[in-house]
């Protein structure tokens, strides 16, 4: 799964977190000083289901999506 975002140049800390729908953390990627890009993600050792991943630019969430696993 690719996982694209976008991050303003001067960025210091910037991290996608992927989450249960009742925000248990799964995962958290950091992402190095690219203004955009992609995120491989691989959700071989998550179950099928909904879960959240949020865009954290400097310790502020600035988008959320859903992601959709299935088997």
């Amino acid at each position: 799964t690719l996982i694209n975002f976008e991050i303003p140049a001067n960025t210091s800390d910037a991290r996608i977190m992927i989450t249960t729908m009742d925000g248990k953390l799964i995962r958290e990627v950091s992402i190095n000083g690219n203004k955009s890009g992609q995120v491989q993600l691989s959700a071989a050792d998550m179950s099928a289901g909904s879960y959240l991943y949020s865009l954290y630019v400097n310790g502020v969430m600035t988008a959320t999506k859903t992601l959709v696993i299935t088997k």
